[in-house]
């Protein structure tokens, strides 16, 4: 049985959310300190990751929605992932919307620097996906490292739940 490009596109973004919804429900039991310790990662701390990605896609939200409630740097854990979850909600609203053609139309913008491109969204909901996945196994690091057990999050067990079969 094959699948349409943008119900692969579509599912892979939903495993996006819900891996750093398990994610969240781990980081929301850890005190302020441990969220804030300089960890070694690409960005400091779990809380500094965590931002980044939350930042990193509220671009590509408004890259492609034009709707974008992307955190301060200050924000609680709380404000945080409701102002992240929110633009994941309007860019799952938005790409469940697109037609199976619109997946390979070419958005169009410009990155931090001003320099223009053009990039297929589906290169772009994959992108989104593999970025967060690379810094939420540095983040289950940290976790091991402290002596948490960090939430199953592979692929596999999401589509497992979406079957019924978990």
């Amino acid at each position: 049985m094959s699948q349409t490009l943008s119900g692969i596109g579509y599912t892979h973004f939903r495993f996006h959310r819900w891996a750093f919804e398990r994610y969240f429900a781990a980081l929301e039991q850890l005190p302020e300190e441990k969220l804030n310790a300089d960890s070694g990662l690409s960005f400091g701390s779990i809380y500094k990751t965590l931002l980044h990605v939350a930042q990193a896609d509220g671009i590509w939200s408004f890259r492609l929605t034009g709707y974008t409630p992307v955190p301060p740097a200050d924000a609680s854990l709380a404000t945080l992932k409701e102002s992240w979850f929110r633009a994941l909600d309007e860019l799952s609203i938005w790409l469940g919307g697109l037609a199976e053609d619109a997946w390979s139309t070419e958005a169009e913008y410009s990155n931090s620097k001003g320099v223009k491109f053009r990039t297929p969204v589906w290169q772009i909901v994959l992108h989104l996906v593999n970025h967060g996945t690379a810094h939420r196994g540095q983040i289950c690091t940290v976790l091991r490292q402290i002596g948490v057990t960090p939430p199953p999050t592979d692929e596999i067990i999401f589509y497992r739940l979406e079957a019924g079969q978990l």
